[in-house]
């Protein structure tokens, strides 16, 4: 009796000191008493959240796809724009130059050899500049670079290189090294009237004594002096070269006629024919002026 009174009257005196103490017995009978379905609520609860994740995963992913079938086509749009301006570069772009075969000729003296090759520009508002090597059994020649204009033929020389024999057999490698689209008018104007106006007349060989001679004349019908133009002289045998020169003057002035000869110290066939090639660049400011100092017309 005396014990049961004692905790009796502990617990009163425990409530007394604290008055939460029954609220939280209170909490704690019901929390035994649905253990279970907290339980169950707890992980109906985790399950349903991780079914809203997955959802959320998968209404994110979707949304992704969505966004990558889209980029996918951008990209293909994007690609077809890009294919169709390489085509257009393609089809604008210049038609590479026509090289001849390379030939090997006598030069001054046995030991001694020129190598020739032509190179056109079939393109009619291109600009062309070129290096070319000539290359044979023995050896090849140090590079050198040459420009042809558009619609025109040029001569690529390599002039009195040294050599065991003449080879029978040459070959030559040329690169472009640059192309320069013209689109002023001017400038196209001044090429025609160059290509019209300066004319090559009267060009004969002939050959006597052991040695041959090339003349020709050349009639400045522009509006400008030339500063020291270059010609390159092929002589050529049926279509075959036979010899191959460079003749230039000191000025050609404007409606002037220069008359200018090459020999080479060796007998060739009888009345070979004579080409003449200008070497005159409209683009070089420096090669030609207007008379009387006028400054170049650009």
């Amino acid at each position: 009796m005396g014990i049961k009174y004692g905790i009796i009257a502990n617990m009163v005196i425990q409530e007394y000191q604290d008055p939460r103490v029954g609220k939280y017995l209170r909490y704690g009978y019901w929390y035994l008493a649905h253990k279970g379905t907290i339980d169950r609520a707890t992980r109906l609860f985790l399950v349903l959240l991780v079914a809203v994740i997955w959802v959320l995963a998968m209404l994110q992913l979707y949304g992704f796809m969505q966004g990558t079938a889209g980029n996918d086509a951008l990209l293909r749009d994007w690609t077809g724009a890009q294919l169709a301006v390489e085509k257009l570069h393609s089809q604008n772009a210049p038609l590479p130059p026509a090289i001849s075969e390379a030939t090997a000729l006598l030069g001054r003296d046995d030991q001694t050899a020129d190598f020739m090759a032509w190179a056109e520009n079939p393109n009619s508002n291109w600009y062309l500049e070129v290096d070319y090597v000539f290359s044979w059994a023995d050896g090849q020649t140090l590079p050198d670079s040459a420009f042809v204009l558009p619609e025109s033929k040029a001569v690529l020389l390599a002039r009195g290189i040294t050599v065991n024999a003449l080879p029978a057999e040459a070959a030559i490698t040329v690169l472009p090294k640059k192309w320069q689209r013209l689109k002023d008018k001017k400038i196209l104007e001044r090429l025609a009237d160059f290509r019209a106006k300066i004319a090559v007349v009267e060009a004969q060989a002939s050959s006597a004594d052991g040695a041959t001679a090339a003349t020709f004349s050349v009639q400045n019908n522009t509006i400008y002096d030339l500063l020291t133009p270059r010609f390159a002289v092929v002589l050529l045998q049926a279509q075959t070269p036979v010899a191959v020169g460079l003749a230039e003057t000191d000025s050609l002035a404007s409606g002037a006629t220069a008359n200018l000869e090459l020999r080479w110290l060796q007998s060739l066939p009888l009345n070979p024919r004579v080409e003449v090639y200008p070497q005159i660049n409209v683009l070089d400011q420096t090669g030609f002026r207007l008379p009387a100092g006028g400054e170049t017309k650009f």
